[in-house]
């Protein structure tokens, strides 16, 4: 169905950079694209915990190295997103790109500035699979919703969003026009410690033997990254799959 008009909007507005080297277009939709390879097939819930890479937060260092079915959201103003990004890519990990700083999605933004935002923030992770409305701006204001939309149409990247399923305006706009779209369940702290962690990964695990798949984004950083190991380790997890976020984006569509 044709996408409504979006209203006039508003604003005058700083545009954003037009970038020296646009993302390339896939042949197939960008979050298929780029993601990851997933685990062996299975029966059983999902789990997706997504680490959010927070700029200036912690060693990166060995990134490239892990080696769990897990995926990276980046800030597209964090200075090191592009080479984080190339290190990810190369290890076969997949990504989300959250537009920050100069690129953030704000309500009120005419269209236009909308796309150029996107366009600058896929610039800086030209293999994103996705894009991640962190601030919850995306799934609660209808205009920037349909912008937005719109924009990813281009790559058909999805989208990874705060904003529960019942108040997300977004969802439903995605789901009309072919754009595959989750929502997280929590964001945790930038540096989440180890009970937190396990109390967010035995969480989802209730949520997914309920609901058949739970996703959570966590500050990457050694005490979330342990726990994420003891637990996938555990035996009574393994009635719950670990899974890239791109798994449970395809089940959804199903």
């Amino acid at each position: 169905p044709a996408l409504a008009p979006a209203p006039p909007a508003a604003p005058a507005v700083a545009p954003a950079p037009v970038p020296a080297e646009p993302a390339p277009i896939p042949d197939v939709p960008a979050w298929r694209a780029y993601a990851a390879e997933p685990p062996p097939a299975a029966d059983g819930p999902l789990v997706a915990v997504v680490f959010e890479l927070h700029p200036g937060a912690g060693p990166r260092a060995g990134l490239g190295q892990i080696r769990l079915p897990v995926s990276f959201v980046l800030h597209s103003d964090d200075p090191d997103a592009p080479s984080v990004a190339a290190e990810l890519r190369r290890a076969g990990q997949e990504l989300f790109v959250a537009p920050s700083g100069p690129q953030a999605l704000e309500p009120g933004l005419p269209e236009a500035e909308v796309a150029a935002r996107i366009e600058a923030a896929l610039a800086r992770v030209p293999e994103a699979m996705g894009l991640a409305d962190l601030t919850g701006h995306v799934g609660r204001d209808r205009a920037l919703a349909t912008a937005v939309v719109r924009a990813l149409m281009k790559r058909g990247q999805a989208v990874l969003t705060v904003t529960a399923d019942a108040r997300n305006i977004l969802a439903q706009i995605a789901a009309d026009h072919g754009i595959r779209h989750v929502s997280a369940d929590r964001r945790l702290d930038p540096e989440p410690s180890e009970e937190e962690m396990r109390g967010a990964l035995e969480r989802a695990a209730f949520l997914a033997r309920t609901r058949g798949a739970a996703v959570f984004i966590a500050g990457f950083g050694d005490s979330a990254l342990q726990s994420l190991v003891s637990w996938a380790m555990a035996r009574d997890n393994r009635l719950v799959r670990l899974v890239p976020a791109s798994v449970v984006l395809a089940e959804a569509g199903r």
